[in-house]
């Protein structure tokens, strides 16, 4: 197997990886995934798939998207915690 290859396999482990923890509420989902699609939208590129590149910049949206919202999910359930304290 070339070398190519096994980086897209390995690639393509680490992007059900991110699924996986994303499906589990793991906040840290939102970053391995979003790596993951970083990571895809260049190996497209580098092939001329134009089409999926977009498809990764739409991801890569709401892997940023995702990380905000869940952010501020953190912070007013941390203010609400201070606050009955």
């Amino acid at each position: 197997m070339d070398t190519f290859s096994i980086f897209t396999w390995s690639l393509t482990v680490a992007t059900v990886y991110g699924a996986f923890l994303n499906s589990q509420s793991k906040k840290i989902g939102f970053l391995v995934w979003g790596i993951c699609n970083v990571a895809w939208f260049a190996v497209d590129a580098s092939r001329g798939i134009w089409a999926q590149c977009g498809l990764y910049i739409v991801f890569i949206g709401f892997n940023v998207y995702g990380w905000i919202k869940w952010t501020a999910k953190e912070k007013l359930e941390a203010e609400k915690l201070a606050a009955a304290a």
